[in-house]
C-alpha cells in the first residue's frame, strides 16, 4: 500500500476516535436508568415537582428526542400536576432541534464503528497494512486525551465560554437558554448537565487509556506464551 494512502487512512481513523469514544458515553447515559439515578441525587425541584413527577417528565423529555417513536408529540401531550401543558413553544422548538441532531449523530456513530471494524478486518489481510488501524486508534486516543485536558482547563477557567461555544456549534443563538421556572430547566438543571459531561468525559478518557494499554498487554501475554518453560532440576 502506498505510504500516502497509509498516512491518510491512519489520520482518518485517528480523527474518528474522539467522536466515537464520546458518543459511546452519550449512548450509555441516554437511557432511563440514568435519568432515574440523577433524580435521586439532584436537589429537589424548588417549584413543586416531587421526584416521581419529575422523573416521569424527565423520561418523557428523553424519549421525545430519541430517533424513532412519537417524538415531540410526547412533549405536546405532557402535563404538569396542575393540568397545564408542561412545555412551551420555545421548549418544543429546542427539543425538536435536539432530536434532529441526534437523528444525525446516532447513525453517524454506528456507521463510524462499522467502518472501523471493516477497515481493521480488510487491512489485516496484508502485513504491510496491518498496523494502520492500531496506529490510528492510538493516535486518536492521544487526541482524545489532549481534547479532554483542554476541555477541563476551559471549563475551570471560563465555563461560560465553553458553554457558549458548545451550544453555538449545535443551536441558533439564544434558542437554548430558558428561565429557571421553565420546565426544561427544572427537569435538566446545570447540575444534571455537569454530571453528564463529567461522566461522558471520564468514559472517553478511560476508553482512550484502554486503547493505549491494550497493545502492551497483548505483547506481554505473547512474550509469556513464547517463553520456554523453566526446567526443574532433578
Amino acid at each position: 500500500m502506498p505510504r500516502l494512502a497509509v498516512a491518510a487512512l491512519t489520520a482518518a481513523v485517528a480523527l474518528c476516535v474522539p467522536g466515537v469514544l464520546t458518543l459511546n458515553g452519550v449512548r450509555l447515559l441516554a437511557n432511563d436508568w440514568y435519568v432515574r439515578l440523577e433524580y435521586r441525587r439532584l436537589p429537589a425541584d424548588r417549584y413543586g415537582l416531587d421526584r416521581r413527577e419529575r422523573t416521569e417528565l424527565g423520561l418523557v423529555g428523553l424519549h421525545s428526542v430519541e430517533p424513532g417513536g412519537r417524538g415531540i408529540r410526547l412533549l405536546r401531550e405532557a402535563r404538569l400536576p396542575s393540568g397545564k401543558p408542561a412545555f412551551g413553544q420555545r421548549e418544543l422548538r429546542h427539543m425538536r432541534d435536539v432530536r434532529r441532531w441526534l437523528g444525525r449523530i446516532y447513525p453517524a456513530h454506528l456507521l463510524a464503528l462499522a467502518a472501523l471494524a471493516a477497515l481493521a478486518l480488510l487491512l489485516s489481510i496484508r502485513p504491510a497494512s496491518r498496523g494502520v488501524v492500531p496506529r490510528g486508534l492510538a493516535a486518536g486516543a492521544w487526541v482524545t486525551l489532549a481534547l479532554a485536558a483542554a476541555a477541563v482547563v476551559l471549563v475551570l477557567t471560563s465555563y461560560e465560554t465553553f458553554e457558549e461555544g458548545f451550544h453555538g456549534l449545535l443551536f441558533e443563538t439564544g434558542t437554548w437558554r430558558f428561565r429557571d421556572a421553565d420546565t426544561l430547566r427544572r427537569l435538566y438543571p446545570d447540575r444534571f448537565w455537569s454530571d453528564t459531561a463529567a461522566i461522558v468525559g471520564a468514559a472517553a478518557v478511560l476508553q482512550a487509556l484502554a486503547i493505549l494499554a491494550l497493545p502492551q498487554l497483548v505483547r506481554r501475554r505473547r512474550g509469556k506464551a513464547k517463553r520456554p518453560p523453566e526446567r526443574t532440576r532433578g
